[in-house]
């Protein structure tokens, strides 16, 4: 809810050192970020593994087509279940 929403905020905009503490060690590059299921127009679904240096690449897109700067904060319009709602 705008609880959980604001503690959002506050660790966006607070120190790497407080994220660390409240999350754990930052994850590398090619470390697994999220498993997406895939809706081919035909045949059976698959799970794709994404990781987290895919999912930062999209953050980095948007952010610089939207021209956003580090205040800025996003709220996702996508559902979870699409890969660039996980972004």
């Amino acid at each position: 809810g705008a609880e959980d929403l604001a503690q959002a905020v506050r660790l966006a905009r607070g120190s790497e050192r407080d994220l660390e503490r409240t999350l754990g060690r930052a994850p590398s590059a090619s470390d697994e970020a999220v498993v997406v299921r895939t809706r081919p127009p035909t045949g059976p679904r698959h799970a794709v593994v994404l990781a987290q240096r895919s999912v930062a690449a999209n953050a980095r897109a948007l952010a610089q087509i939207a021209e956003l700067c580090e205040r800025d904060v996003v709220l996702a319009a996508l559902p979870p279940t699409q890969a660039f709602g996980l972004t």
